[in-house]
C-alpha cells in the first residue's frame, strides 16, 4: 500500500502487516478486507509462518494474490539452514517476496561483511528471484549492553556496517516506538544517523514498528515517533507492522476466524485486528482511503485527511483533474451492500459534488470530467 507522508516530506511509504502472532486470523477473508483492497502488503515472519498448516498457508496466500510479500528470516543458526527453510516454506509455495528482512544484528551479533555475502549468496542459490532484496535487520536491542558506546557505534561511523548496508541495499530497523521513546537520547540519534546515511545514498529504509513494550499505548506511541522522525526528515520507505505479545488480541482473532463472519462480529468489539492495525497506522499518518470501482476493478488510493475530490481526481490521473466536472459519491459499504452504482442510485445512496467536497474514509468516487 503506497501512501504520501504527511508534512514537509512527498515520498511514498510502503506499509506491510504481518506478525509473531496471531497469524491464523489472516486466512479469514474478513480480517483483512479493506487493507488488501488498499494494496496492503504482507509480512511473514518466520516464527508466525512456519505455525500455521500447510492448509492456511495457502489460504493466506490466495487472499493476498497479487499482493506485495516480504519474509522475516534468522541468521545466527548459518547460512544453509535459512536457504533451506526459505526454499521448502516459501518458494516451493510460489512466495516471490520483495525484500527479506535477515536478523543479522540480532540481540550484541555483529555479522562481518564477509559473513554476510555468505549468507546472501546461499539465499541467492535457492532461485531467489533476483529482484527480491535481502536486508539486514538491526534489532532493537541490538546495542542494549553497550550504551556507553552507542555514540561510536552509529552507520556514519562504522565502516563494516557501511559495506552491508551497500552489499544489501538498504536496511531493516526493528525499533518499537514505545521502545525507542523509552530510551536514552542516543539511541534515538543512532536511528536517525541510520536512516539519514542510508537514504542520502539511495539505500531502502525499513522500520518494524511493533507494540513491544507499548501495550495500549501503542498508538499513542505510534503517533509520537512517526512524529518524530518526520520532524527530524527521517520517515522511512517501507512500515512493517508487526503484531506481537503486546499487541491486538491476535489469540481471538484466531479463534473468530474459524466462525462465519456474521458470528464472528457479535463476539468481535470493533473491527478485525488486521484493519485495527490500518486504521491506526493510517490514523498516525493522517491518511484516508477512497475507491473507484467499475466492472473490471476496485482499485484503493490514499489521501491527506482533508484533501478534496480534485485532489482526488489528480491521484488517479492527471487528466481527471484537468476536466474535473463533478463527483459521485458513494460510501463503500452502501456500494457492497447494493451491488451495483445504479441500484445505490436508485435507492438516493449516490450524491453529486464538487471540486472543493472533503473526501472522507471509504468513500468510492466516479469522476465526470472532459478535457
Amino acid at each position: 500500500m503506497s501512501v504520501c507522508s504527511p508534512g514537509a516530506i512527498a515520498e511514498d511509504i510502503t506499509v506491510y502487516a504481518g506478525g509473531v502472532i496471531g497469524v491464523e486470523a489472516l486466512t479469514a477473508a474478513e480480517t483483512s478486507v479493506k487493507f488488501r483492497a488498499a494494496g496492503g502488503g504482507l509480512y511473514l515472519h518466520n516464527d508466525g509462518w512456519e505455525g500455521l498448516t500447510l492448509e492456511q498457508q495457502k489460504r493466506v496466500l490466495t487472499l493476498f494474490h497479487g499482493l506485495p510479500v516480504a519474509i522475516e528470516l534468522g541468521f545466527r543458526e548459518g547460512a544453509e539452514a535459512w536457504a533451506e527453510r526459505l526454499s521448502n516454506g516459501y518458494l516451493a509455495l510460489g512466495i516471490q517476496p520483495d525484500f527479506i528482512a535477515a536478523n543479522a544484528f540480532d540481540r550484541d551479533h555483529r555479522p562481518d561483511p564477509e559473513i554476510w555475502k555468505r549468507y546472501t549468496e546461499a539465499l541467492r542459490n535457492t532461485g531467489l528471484p533476483a529482484t527480491t532484496r535481502i536486508l539486514p535487520t538491526f534489532e532493537y536491542a541490538n546495542f542494549g549492553t553497550n550504551r556507553k558506546t552507542l555514540e561510536e557505534n552509529t552507520v556514519s561511523n562504522r565502516r563494516d556496517f557501511q559495506v552491508i548496508i551497500r552489499i544489501a541495499g538498504g536496511l531493516v530497523l526493528d525499533a518499537p516506538p514505545g521502545y525507542a521513546l523509552r530510551r536514552e537520547r542516543a539511541y534515538r540519534d543512532w536511528i536517525l544517523d541510520a536512516v539519514h546515511w542510508s537514504r542520502d545514498r539511495g539505500f531502502t529504509v525499513v522500520w518494524i514498528c511493533s507494540p513491544h513494550t507499548s501495550g495500549y499505548d501503542f498508538r499513542d506511541d505510534t503517533r509520537r515517533f512517526l512524529s518524530y522522525l518526520e520532524g527530524k526528515d527521517a520517515l522511512p520507505h517501507v512500515i512493517v507492522v508487526e503484531n506481537g505479545p503486546d499487541g491486538i488480541d491476535a489469540k481471538l482473532e484466531a479463534e473468530l476466524a474459524e466462525l462465519e463472519p456474521e458470528e464472528a462480529a457479535e463476539f468481535r468489539e470493533g473491527p478485525s485486528a488486521l484493519e485495527e492495525v490500518v486504521r491506526r497506522l493510517f490514523e498516525v499518518l493522517g491518511l484516508i482511503s477512497f475507491f473507484t470501482a467499475s466492472d473490471k476493478e476496485t482499485r484503493a488510493w490514499t489521501l491527506r485527511r482533508g484533501q478534496t475530490a480534485l485532489d482526488a481526481a489528480g491521484t488517479v490521473h492527471s487528466d481527471l483533474a484537468r476536466g474535473f466536472i463533478r463527483c459521485e459519491v458513494i460510501r463503500w459499504d452502501d456500494l457492497v451492500r447494493c451491488g451495483s452504482h445504479a441500484e445505490a442510485a436508485r435507492q438516493g445512496l449516490m450524491r453529486l459534488e464538487g471540486k472543493s467536497y472533503a473526501v472522507e474514509d471509504g468513500d468510492v468516487l466516479n469522476v465526470r470530467f472532459s478535457v
